[in-house]
């Protein structure tokens, strides 16, 4: 599989925030309210500094923060959504900018959202399933490389 040249950043700071060091492994725990307040005003800033086109969600708790707290992966992956990162001021279509009549020069491009599964749920998927898990994680990106330009 192959996408376009860009850059990527692979942002985990919210679910690694919670978890419980037992003998064997971490548990991660989903992460509470202030977990996430405590990640926000850095999350603001990563999206203000990179404007992405595609911002992907690894996982129930991404997709809970970033879409809807009713967000459920086995209902909602797969989906690709406009979006509007936070921090940044929703545009409408055909805005104009303040100073004319020139909206393209003002107005930031359209943010699209996906929520997939983590890869590593894959591994945990029993083996009669883990050939479909897989199958749908890599349907999912490819999916948005097909729908964006």
């Amino acid at each position: 599989m192959t996408f376009a040249p860009g850059p990527t950043l692979n942002l985990d700071c919210i679910d690694s925030l919670n978890a419980t060091p037992t003998a064997k492994r971490r548990i991660h725990r989903s992460p509470g309210a202030e977990h996430l307040m405590a990640c926000w005003p850095w999350l603001e800033a990563e999206f203000a500094v990179l404007a992405p086109e595609v911002v992907v969600c690894l996982g129930a708790v991404a997709g809970k923060a970033l879409i809807s707290p009713s967000f459920q992966i086995t209902r909602d992956r797969g989906q690709l959504l406009p979006w509007t990162p936070p921090g940044v001021r929703a545009v409408e279509v055909g805005e104009a900018a303040a100073d004319g009549p020139e909206p393209e020069e003002e107005v930031p491009a359209q943010t699209w959202i996906l929520a997939t599964t983590r890869p590593s749920a894959v591994l945990r998927t029993p083996d009669a399933d883990r050939a479909a898990a897989y199958d749908a994680l890599l349907a999912d990106p490819r999916m948005v490389a097909h729908a964006l330009p």
